[in-house]
């Protein structure tokens, strides 16, 4: 399970322009209490940069989480405010496959 600083991703502006803080606010809470179920699907961009493919819901929802310095739990491991699990998407896809993966 790779584990990034969230502040090496970045969400691409063709992502969601707007989430409904309710919505955003009872994922959290999921996740805080809960556990995070599935990570954020991601494409390494740079050395250390990353580019978000797919979960922006959860990665907002998890930016919440970090902003009260709260940890959450994925995979049976505690994650540390400030950062992110992720899933690194195979670089060998081409654009109609990202665009499927982004969509669902």
């Amino acid at each position: 399970m790779p584990v990034i600083p969230r502040s090496t991703l970045s969400i691409p502006p063709r992502q969601r322009k707007e989430i409904p803080r309710a919505t955003l606010l009872e994922l959290k809470e999921s996740i805080r209490d809960n556990t995070l179920l599935h990570a954020p699907v991601v494409q390494q961009s740079g050395p250390d940069t990353y580019i978000l493919v797919a979960g922006e819901r959860r990665t907002r929802a998890i930016d919440l989480l970090a902003e009260e310095g709260l940890p959450f739990i994925y995979n049976q491991n505690s994650v540390l405010p400030g950062y992110i699990p992720v899933v690194l998407l195979d670089e060998a896809l081409n654009d109609i496959q990202k665009a499927e993966i982004e969509l669902a």
